[in-house]
């Protein structure tokens, strides 16, 4: 997009550079301007004549011509004194007849001596480039701002460009709060870089709505986004969908998971996507604080003729069945084209599988990938989702049913059903369920020739995941003795630990904390893995990896401030959580739930949060338990490459942590 401004610089830039070294010679025909071909020019001199005039009599009264320059450089702003540079329609081309008295090239007058301006020529540049500074400072349009940051280069000044480049060294811009010039020159950058803008994150740099609105123009430039920026705005989603709308936009990806989006912002959004200019074909809103009223918008985008979306992950959130039976509204349209829909952890029983059915029997269904993992379908609803797998029309080809309550009796079923259509799945998830002799059976088929089935996946299975939700993956952990810190007091078999005054006398250890009142749990873990901790006081529950620093005061000592983990710190005034030392403040948001008994926020200094792990998937997630409800409250997304520890920080005297039986 900004390409197109480079020309009308170039121009610019020309008449510039003779002004600053005071010459009289015009600028060659290649570049000589034509007053009615370039109305900006027309600030400083009605034509060629007048300009060369002008410049005349500024190589002996510098003074006079500076002010006159910055004129000039204010009319390459469109919109402010009449039509700019940008907006001219000048091209390289036959230079136009010009009239009588105006001056070319061949032309030009005896130059004026050259040391009457070289020495003041370094002090002009300066002064000018200060100015555009200031131009730059005062929040212009994005457009604006890189219009003169190609006169900065040509200035040889990049002092912004520099400065966002030592931030970006030190671990990003979101310890500081850039001013608009510093967000303008991280625009620059990063869209005249040399570097492909296949994928833009905007964590990277900070994950502030400031941040994401300054930054438009790079996602617009991206083939793929992903952004997390918890507790975005009206005005942040009307940014977004701008991006969705716009016909230059470069967008395919988008990723927003871990976002509070809830159901306004999805209402905005979605006129983006319905917009016929949207060209996106993936969007991931896992974990966006989305209920079932959303579905109705998300139906209305897939029911869209112009709605190019391929890819749909709308995973851990509250939909119900209610919002995926309006959801398959929009799935059973002619022009829906959506192939993968990811619907893990969305709170969907065994009638949602009706819905589901009819689609995979409908003749307009593009699905050939479907994820319904950690949903309590039973035997059922899979009963009922194998109806539509033995329709002709079925084209799926991946069916991902992990941790779904399935039986020996439902599998049986599922058996029966792709035995009568065997010609399209190729992969089949039924880990972390009991599907007995059925399970043998479907691995048996893996042999057919004349099924495309490849693989099945089996293990782990037995009766111990038939329990419902999340709990099915608890695992019983103890707190380590060897990494406590000598402040606090472990108790109940290792399974409660208190910060007491009184120095525990401990045998010195190499895992022991040092000086941060910490410690970990003893087994390192893999897979899915669930617990659940009671706290009072102002705690952080964490998960780490082992190698984590144990001596000395250094902060990278602390869970949460360092890239080896991820901490939920628990208090009187809610909740907060933090990695690699950005932490997100959560005291004031709401889940999906009523306000009044889902706040993420808690008003007591003592509760029971839970901690979801799962090391394939790569999600770190933590949960407030109400009763038997879990309320979600943050999960982090990650990548593991090694077993996970549990962690506690106790901050204050008299704060307690105790891991609970489940």
């Amino acid at each position: 997009m900004w390409h197109r401004y480079q020309l009308s610089l170039s121009v610019l830039r020309s008449v510039h550079t003779g002004l600053y070294r005071g010459e009289r010679t015009l600028p060659g025909p290649e570049v000589l301007l034509h007053p009615s071909e370039c109305p900006g020019v027309s600030g400083c001199s009605s034509c060629p004549s007048d300009l060369h005039q002008h410049w005349s009599q500024s190589a002996v009264r510098r003074t006079n011509y500076i002010p006159e320059f910055w004129i000039c450089t204010d009319t390459v702003l469109p919109g402010r004194c009449g039509p700019g540079l940008t907006e001219s329609k000048w091209t390289p081309g036959p230079v136009p007849a010009l009239p009588p008295g105006s001056v070319t090239a061949d032309q030009s007058q005896t130059p004026t001596r050259s040391d009457e301006t070289d020495g003041s020529s370094s002090e002009t540049s300066q002064e000018t480039a200060e100015y555009i500074k200031e131009k730059i400072n005062e929040g212009l349009s994005v457009e604006k701002s890189i219009n003169l940051f190609h006169c900065l280069n040509e200035l040889e000044d990049r002092s912004l460009v520099d400065q966002i480049q030592q931030y970006l060294r030190g671990g990003g811009v979101d310890t500081l709060r850039p001013s608009p010039a510093e967000w303008s020159a991280l625009v620059f950058m990063l869209l005249s870089s040399d570097k492909d803008l296949d994928e833009f994150d905007l964590n990277k740099y900070d994950d502030s709505e400031e941040a994401l609105l300054a930054l438009l123009p790079v996602v617009e430039a991206s083939n793929k986004a992903v952004l997390t920026v918890y507790g975005l705005s009206d005005e942040g989603f009307e940014g977004l969908s701008s991006v969705l709308r716009s016909q230059s936009s470069s967008l395919r990806h988008l990723a927003l998971s871990t976002n509070d989006l809830e159901d306004s912002g999805l209402k905005i959004l979605s006129d983006g996507l319905r917009s016929p200019d949207c060209e996106l074909e993936t969007l991931r809103l896992s974990i966006c604080n989305l209920s079932e009223r959303s579905c109705e918008g998300l139906s209305s985008v897939l029911r869209s003729q112009s709605c190019s979306l391929t890819h749909l992950e709308l995973n851990n959130m509250d939909l119900k069945d209610s919002g995926q039976k309006i959801l398959s509204d929009g799935l059973r349209s002619p022009d829906c084209k959506l192939e993968t829909l990811r619907l893990s952890v969305c709170n969907l029983s065994e009638r949602s599988c009706e819905g589901l059915s009819s689609v995979l029997r409908s003749q307009y269904s593009s699905l050939t990938h479907l994820d319904l993992n950690n949903m309590d379908l039973k035997d059922s609803g899979l009963k009922i989702l194998s109806d539509g797998l033995r329709s002709p029309d079925c084209k799926l080809e991946t069916l991902r049913l992990s941790g779904c309550l399935i039986t020996e009796e439902g599998c049986s079923s599922l058996v029966s059903a792709l035995k009568s259509n065997p010609s399209h799945l190729r992969l089949l998830d039924l880990s972390y369920n009991h599907p007995g002799a059925s399970g043998q059976e479907l691995c048996a088929l893996v042999e057919d020739p004349h099924w495309r089935l490849d693989t099945v996946r089996l293990e782990p299975s037995g009766v111990r995941w038939l329990r419902p939700g999340l709990r099915k993956y608890f695992c019983e952990l103890t707190l380590d003795p060897n990494t406590a810190h000598r402040e606090l007091k472990l108790s109940e078999n290792n399974k409660k630990v208190e910060r007491v005054e009184e120095v525990q006398s401990y045998p010195d250890h190499q895992d022991r904390f040092e000086y941060w009142p910490q410690l970990m749990c003893s087994t390192g873990l893999t897979g899915r893995c669930y617990w659940e901790v009671q706290w009072s006081g102002d705690v952080d529950a964490s998960v780490t990896y082992r190698g984590i620093r144990r001596k000395g005061d250094s902060l990278d000592c602390m869970f949460g401030l360092n890239d080896q983990s991820w901490s939920l710190e628990c208090d009187e005034d809610g909740y907060s959580v933090c990695h690699n030392k950005k932490e997100t403040d959560l005291s004031q948001s709401s889940s999906s739930s009523s306000s009044s008994s889902s706040s993420s926020s808690s008003s007591s200094s003592s509760g029971t949060v839970s901690v979801y792990v799962d090391c394939p998937a790569g999600s770190v997630s933590f949960y407030r338990v109400c009763s038997d409800k879990l309320i979600h409250i943050y999960t982090f997304k990650t990548t593991s490459t090694e077993p996970l520890f549990g962690g506690f920080t106790l901050n204050e005297t008299g704060s307690t942590v105790c891991l609970c039986d489940v």
